[in-house]
């Protein structure tokens, strides 16, 4: 198949939420140089991202030697963290990189090189030759397919066990389908530490990744500790709804993002029961080995 190149799209295509949901498609199945492209129609889709306002033009691929570039964060914190393995291919262009973030992701890309702003509506936005969005950047940088999933170097810790997370953000539309119900949360909580911030006390995701490198294996429903655990090169299992599981989890057997993590799906829709019985299965049997 020919690519599909900015402004063009298959016929029939016809809307930002067809092309938007036919570009989620294309990147599950792996045919990320369909897909990158219409990916882009998430600008005009619903989805929740602001074009930000700057003179700045947006970097489409031109050379970037002592250019500036603010690299402006999307959509969740897993998305910032998946993306971000694109900021290493970004800087090798010549690439003087600004990362516009949340407050609780700016000491995490601090700690790998990175110059950060807060990124907010009342904040001015610094002075660039380019911005880009950093959902954008496999397809602006022509990497298409992902890259080395372990980007985050954190040194490992002393302590040992297992971090688990039974819930995300309840905010979040697909949360009924991704989060533990209680009876199988509870299960899950008592297998390990419970990596949510209310209960470590964790002020962001650097002081998580702190608590992270002290742990053997993480256990995570679809959350951004989950991506956080999984660039940090740490054993992941990420557990994954039936229904409404999020495309880059490809067929919910391996992902190409994240290739050394654990997928552990429902076999039927609801039916944590079982993913929660082999999790703690297998794990009793690493502590009695």
């Amino acid at each position: 198949m020919s690519p599909v190149t900015d402004g063009q799209h298959p016929p029939g295509l016809d809307s930002a939420r067809a092309r938007y949901s036919a570009g989620l498609q294309a990147l599950r199945l792996g045919r990320f140089e369909e897909g990158w492209p219409l990916h882009e129609a998430r600008y005009d889709a619903g989805v929740a991202i602001v074009r930000p306002t700057t003179a700045a033009p947006e970097w489409m691929g031109e050379d970037l030697d002592g250019k500036t570039v603010a690299v402006c964060t999307e959509q969740g914190f897993g998305d910032h963290l998946m993306f971000g393995r694109f900021l290493g291919p970004l800087r090798s262009r010549g690439a003087d990189i600004v990362v516009l973030c949340h407050p609780k992701m700016a000491r995490i890309f601090e700690r790998i090189g990175y110059r950060t702003r807060i990124f907010a509506a009342e904040r001015p936005f610094p002075p660039c030759d380019y911005w880009v969005a950093i959902g954008s950047l496999p397809l602006r940088l022509g990497v298409l397919a992902p890259t080395e999933a372990v980007y985050l170097p954190f040194a490992r810790g002393r302590g040992g066990g297992v971090g688990v997370v039974p819930t995300g953000n309840p905010a979040h539309p697909n949360d009924a389908q991704r989060s533990l119900p209680d009876g199988e949360a509870g299960r899950l909580l008592r297998l390990g530490r419970d990596l949510r911030p209310e209960s470590t006390g964790c002020y962001d995701f650097s002081d998580t990744a702190d608590v992270i490198a002290d742990l053997d294996l993480i256990v995570s429903v679809d959350t951004s500790v989950a991506h956080l655990a999984a660039s940090m090169g740490k054993p992941t299992w990420i557990l994954l709804p039936f229904n409404g599981m999020d495309w880059r989890w490809a067929d919910g057997v391996a992902s190409p993002w994240y290739p050394k993590a654990r997928l552990l799906r429902q076999t039927k829709p609801g039916e944590w029961s079982k993913v929660i019985d082999q999790v703690e299965a297998e794990i009793t049997g690493l502590a009695t080995r």
